[in-house]
């Protein structure tokens, strides 16, 4: 692990002892907020595959992870990362819509019609959250979208502290 830690991180004279500075170095670097944030996702998005694959027990799940619920709790995380399917009714927060995509276009139905300018569109790009923010074309209870980046992108809806992801 150490020599891990060497290589892979900016603790390259990282050493095993109770130094101050090693330890606080070393929180810095797991503390990271993309980091964090990248580590909470992919732990919703294994949880959400893998609820969607099997109908098995926690414990016969392989892999499976949970303890990014603890790790939000202990930092106290407010945020709560959902992940959806396309072509599915969708409940989020006080809104009900269905996602569509064809042609890299993507196309949201909204079932009840609330105040959709309180929403937040935008694609984030996986693992380094780099967020390009998205305008919808609206015409009636239709909004559009019109994506030229799909590859290594999520499409996401955000509105206070939950965010509603889906893969592209």
């Amino acid at each position: 692990m150490i020599g891990y830690i060497r290589v892979n991180t900016p603790l390259k004279n990282y050493a095993k002892s109770n130094k101050q500075e090693n330890l606080k170095a070393m929180m810095d670097i797991l503390l990271n907020k993309k980091k964090l944030q990248s580590a909470f996702e992919n732990a919703a998005w294994l949880r959400f595959i893998q609820k969607n694959k099997s109908n098995k027990k926690i414990y016969e799940i392989n892999p499976y992870t949970d303890v990014d619920i603890l790790v939000k709790k202990l930092l106290n995380y407010q945020k709560k990362i959902i992940w959806a399917d396309f072509n599915k009714k969708i409940k989020f927060n006080e809104y009900e819509f269905i996602l569509s995509i064809e042609n890299k276009i993507i196309e949201i139905t909204v079932v009840n019609k609330l105040a959709i300018n309180l929403l937040q569109f935008y694609l984030k790009k996986k693992q380094i959250h780099k967020i390009t923010k998205l305008t919808p074309k609206i015409s009636k209870n239709i909004l559009t979208f019109e994506i030229i980046q799909f590859e290594n992108y999520d499409f996401c809806i955000e509105k206070n502290n939950q965010i509603l992801m889906f893969e592209l």
